[in-house]
Formats: structure tokens, sequence, C-alpha cells
């Protein structure tokens, strides 16, 4: 993640969904965001705006206020989420302390037992999970994944953010899904949008067909065409 993005179209969708699925599944009462901040890139071509049919909620509002007024900053997101119902958990935040290749391994031990229970635990790493290549502060490994998956309590999800790579997303997004069910041992599914998929790993008393019913009432409702595959 990185603070120059804020606000922008991918936040809308991952923002929308992840919203729900603290609300809708019972009995989630948490949202924790671990963001893997890093810093601001010389280019803005991550940058891409919401159009005003994509939003019309109370997040879109939000969300384009905090881009007129310069607040590109991922700790406001918890002035919209003060409002909201449950609570709300902020991790790795600090532009002071952004995730570096040196620091990732005692970041994610640092997680408090707290923000891994009755919870939705969303991971945004700028491009996603580690690649069969180089892996950078761009990217967040499977074991890092499984860390922090192995200390969440049986009625958490973890959602993890993913950027398409080129490769046909056809393959992609369900070759990744798989990947994370072998490595989790867990029901995987996933949303994608354009060229963005939120990946969801679901533990051992999450209601699967709860799961299902928010992506479908999700789907009718998104203004763009979705990807979706339900946990399985």
């Amino acid at each position: 993640m990185k603070n120059q993005y804020f606000g922008d179209k991918r936040d809308l969708f991952k923002f929308t969904l992840l919203e729900k699925l603290t609300q809708g599944i019972d009995p989630v009462n948490q949202l924790t965001c671990v963001w893997l901040l890093t810093p601001p890139s010389p280019n803005n071509d991550g940058n891409q705006h919401f159009r005003e049919h994509e939003g019309g909620s109370d997040l879109a509002a939000f969300l384009r206020e905090c881009i007129a007024t310069g607040r590109r900053d991922v700790r406001e997101f918890a002035r919209y989420m003060a409002d909201r119902p449950g609570t709300y958990i902020s991790f790795g935040d600090e532009p002071s302390q952004y995730f570096t290749a040196s620091s990732r391994t005692g970041y994610f031990e640092s997680i408090p037992d707290s923000a891994l229970r009755s919870a939705v635990v969303f991971f945004d790493p700028d491009n996603g999970l580690e690649p069969g290549t180089t892996v950078s502060a761009a990217h967040l490994k499977y074991g890092e994944l499984h860390s922090v998956f192995d200390r969440m309590d049986d009625i958490s999800v973890a959602v993890v953010y993913q950027h398409l790579p080129r490769i046909p997303a056809e393959s992609f997004w369900p070759r990744t899904a798989d990947r994370i069910r072998m490595v989790l041992n867990c029901p995987v599914g996933f949303v994608a949008s354009g060229d963005v998929a939120l990946l969801m790993a679901l533990r051992d008393k999450v209601s699967q067909p709860q799961v299902n019913a928010i992506l479908d009432e999700f789907k009718a409702a998104w203004p763009s065409p979705l990807r979706i595959a339900g946990p399985s």
C-alpha cells in the first residue's frame, strides 16, 4: 500500500467488500487492516480514480473528500470506521516505519493477538503474494500469511490484496487461490475487479454459505463486472 494512492478506485472496491464481509459474517465484529505501507513512488501510474456512477455510497463520498482535502493517508480510514459498528484496528500505518525487506521478520509477529479475534484480517501489499521470482517489500510471503493465519481464531477470515501480473486473469486468479488453499489448508475464494482481486481464506468455523451470500449481494450491487469464485 502507498499513501499516494489512498482513496482511489481500488480502495473503493476493497473497502466496500471488506465492510460487507465484516458486517455480514456472524459473529465477526472486527476489521483489522495490516497495511504493509511502502514509500511513495516517483510516478503516479497506480492512481485509479473512480467514476461518478461507481461511487454513490458514504464510503465513496469519504474517499472523495480525502482526495479533495489532500488527506491521502491510510490513517484517515479510521475516521470512516469510527461511525461503523464493531472494532477497527489499523496495523503498520505509520510512514515513519515503512514496511521493508529488512523489517519484515518481526513485522507479522508484532500483530497483537487481539487483532486476530472474530476478525476480517486484511493484508494490503503493493503487489500481492510472492511471485516465483524476486520477492520484495511489495509482496506478502506465503509463509508470513500462514504464520498470521495460524494465530487467528476459528471465526476469522484472512483477506489478501492481489494485483494481476502479465498473466491471463482466467488462469491466474484460480491458480493463486489454489496455492493459498494448499498452504493454509482451508476454504479459499476470490473476487476480482479488473486487474485487482481480494482473496479470502476462511478459518474452520466460518460459514461458507454465509460468505457466498455476501459475495452474491456484492456482485449484484457493484457497478462493474466482477469475477467471483466462492470459497471452496
